[in-house]
């Protein structure tokens, strides 16, 4: 188990097949154990990539729904890991009190 941080290029290899995207496969892959963090404003990165690379390669409405809902998906992970996050930081500040 490693921990990783995605930049928003690392998060676009998921979803199309460009040098790179097998290695970004196996690191999503939950039987890995691999943690994976990301900055929010790589979201607003990826839905421009995105965008772009539909443009230049005229990709179709229905595609593109595809990849709207996956990264809604990918949202609504990142509140939870959020949330965790969280509460570690508050546990930790508590933890700290007690000394």
């Amino acid at each position: 188990m490693a921990l990783y941080f995605l930049d928003s290029s690392a998060i676009v290899k998921r979803y199309f097949q460009e040098p790179g995207h097998e290695w970004i496969e196996t690191l999503h892959d939950p039987a890995q154990g691999h943690g994976l963090y990301i900055a929010q404003v790589a979201l607003v990165e990826v839905v421009a990539s995105i965008c772009r690379k539909a443009r230049e390669q005229n990709m179709p409405r229905s595609e593109l729904q595809i990849f709207r809902q996956q990264l809604t998906n990918l949202k609504s992970s990142l509140m939870t890991m959020r949330t965790r996050t969280r509460t570690y930081i508050i546990n930790f500040f508590e933890n700290i009190q007690n000394f």
